[in-house]
């Protein structure tokens, strides 16, 4: 039988995950989860299958009970406590419905879906927003905007905008994304990520704001873009042609031209002389595990290589087999040891 506090858990993270929470109430839920770590693992799940959906706003408001009726067709109904909470009545509001819904499909039937599930209504309010995050270890989530520009979200990055775009298409960022913007001469795109502004009509570009690199970079594929500053100090914009990038640093804003790929978008990880440091970093990232380093990795030279679609093992090898140094596998992480250098 579940009992109230799994019935609330449930209720929040379905109402989470439909972008139905203010940014208060969404930093109180994120509270609520740490507190308790099963509640943590089944919030990273229930993410890692959303992040995999696409979530389009439509006026056709009969497909959540579709959507409603298929989630009962696949779930293990052997719990009628479960199934009574669950089955809501047509006149309850959408919000909640489609919550139950999420949760429902995340927690019990989240293995019978794959990537290629049908956009679904989350109604019509433009004020709330959409939520997508992928876990390290996610490489690439493939999104579609409202306006119909695309996006390749990388691992351990986050990606909010409005169910609607009634003037300006705003969009925010943490970490790194590719997007190619659907043209439109009445609303600009913009793209707020780290301490950068970056604006838009209909261009290809890429930006990377983790926190763990050395630099900011906004880095044009195609079109034109105007790179705003938004720190504390005044700098002044810059506009990028194909081939140049934009790059914060150590409080510097510059312009220079790029060297850049974006393989990443294909499951390619690809590295160009980088420090050891920053390429176990990335390495934690894109395949979720972590590493426990002894010994001071930036003694090696700089790394030059590219994995295409590789596990962690071989990208391993592959390293070690220019760059001497011992690792192995354990329960919970990779331990590297470099302190024979």
């Amino acid at each position: 039988m579940m009992d109230l506090e799994e019935c609330k858990f449930e209720r929040l993270a379905g109402k989470a995950l439909c972008g139905e929470m203010t940014e208060e109430e969404f930093a109180r839920f994120e509270r609520y989860v740490e507190a308790d770590p099963e509640r943590i693992r089944r919030w990273r799940q229930m993410r890692v299958f959303w992040n995999s959906t696409t979530i389009v706003p439509t006026e056709n408001s009969n497909r959540i009970d579709r959507v409603f009726d298929r989630v009962w067709d696949r779930v293990d109904q052997t719990d009628p406590d479960r199934k009574a909470y669950w089955k809501l009545r047509p006149e309850t509001p959408l919000w909640r419905r489609y919550a139950s819904v999420v949760a429902l499909l995340l927690v019990f039937v989240a293995g019978y879906w794959t990537a290629n599930v049908s956009p679904v209504i989350l109604g019509e309010d433009p004020v709330s927003i959409i939520i997508h995050r992928t876990e390290k270890g996610h490489k690439i989530l493939d999104l579609r905007l409202p306006d119909g520009s695309k996006v390749w979200l990388n691992a351990d990055s986050e990606l909010r905008y409005p169910k609607r775009f009634d003037g300006e298409r705003n969009i925010s960022l943490k970490g790194e994304a590719y997007f190619e913007v659907k043209k439109d001469s009445l609303r600009p795109f913009k793209v707020s990520a780290g301490k950068t502004i970056t604006t838009a009509l209909g261009t290809a570009f890429n930006i990377s704001t983790y926190k763990d690199r050395e630099a900011e970079v906004v880095s044009l594929t195609e079109g034109k873009v105007l790179v705003e500053y938004s720190g504390a100090e005044m700098r002044e914009p810059l506009m990028l042609t194909p081939g140049e990038e934009a790059v914060v640093k150590e409080g510097a804003f510059n312009k220079r031209q790029g060297d850049f790929s974006l393989d990443w978008t294909k499951g390619v990880l690809e590295f160009k002389d980088t420090k050891m440091s920053e390429v176990l970093r990335e390495l934690e990232r894109w395949y979720g595990i972590p590493f426990e380093v002894v010994g001071d990795p930036d003694k090696l030279p700089f790394y030059t290589g590219s994995f295409d679609n590789e596990n962690l093992r071989n990208v391993l090898d592959g390293i070690r087999f220019h760059d001497r140094f011992e690792y192995r596998f354990e329960e919970d992480r990779v331990v590297l040891d470099f302190s024979e250098l």
